[in-house]
């Protein structure tokens, strides 16, 4: 088996069902229920028409479900970047955000192949232990200059982190609390 190459459970048909339009519309009702805003100092709603500097982890790899059995089987996934950008946002940071993805793309292979040497493959009896055990770093961006907010009026920071089965988030830098570069 190859790396992101698993067979995914659910409804494997091209054409949306209509189970999958009404749960949508419930998923999007619940989520707008649930988001909570522990504070705000005059900065939301933010105005469509500012221009926004959009950095961190989760601008680009949004964290839309845990790992096994927290995982979600979508169709479709829309990162905060994306979600901005369909709302109307004029993103400045554009550069930055291509610079982390490809940090992020490089740090994720060398993982998974460092998983996959560890368990002796992916088919080994031992690869979910060595893959709950060893949890993906997300990596740090670039450090963000005078030029990555030159155009904008308003910054945003996404941080991102992702749990599930047998890798709970532990009390520490990076992990829970944030770290020194966020």
């Amino acid at each position: 088996m190859k790396i992101n190459e698993f067979q995914r459970s659910g409804f494997p048909v091209e054409d949306v069902t209509e189970l999958e339009q009404r749960n949508r519309i419930l998923a999007r009702k619940a989520a707008e229920e649930g988001i909570v805003l522990l504070k705000n100092e005059g900065i939301l709603p933010v105005n469509t028409k500012k221009n926004i500097a959009l950095f961190g982890s989760g601008a680009i790899t949004t964290v839309k479900g845990g790992t096994g059995s927290g995982d979600v089987n979508v169709r479709r996934s829309v990162s905060v970047l994306e979600g901005m950008k369909i709302a109307g946002f004029h993103i400045t940071s554009e550069d930055w955000l291509s610079d982390y993805l490809e940090r992020y793309q490089s740090a994720r292979e060398t993982w998974k192949k460092k998983l996959i040497e560890e368990a002796g493959g992916v088919d080994s009896p031992t690869f979910f232990d060595v893959y709950a055990k060893n949890p993906f770093q997300m990596p740090d961006g670039a450090d963000i200059s005078d030029d990555d907010i030159r155009d904008a009026e308003t910054a945003v920071y996404v941080i991102s982190r992702t749990t599930g089965e047998a890798s709970d988030r532990k009390l520490e830098k990076g992990d829970y609390e944030l770290n020194a570069h966020e």
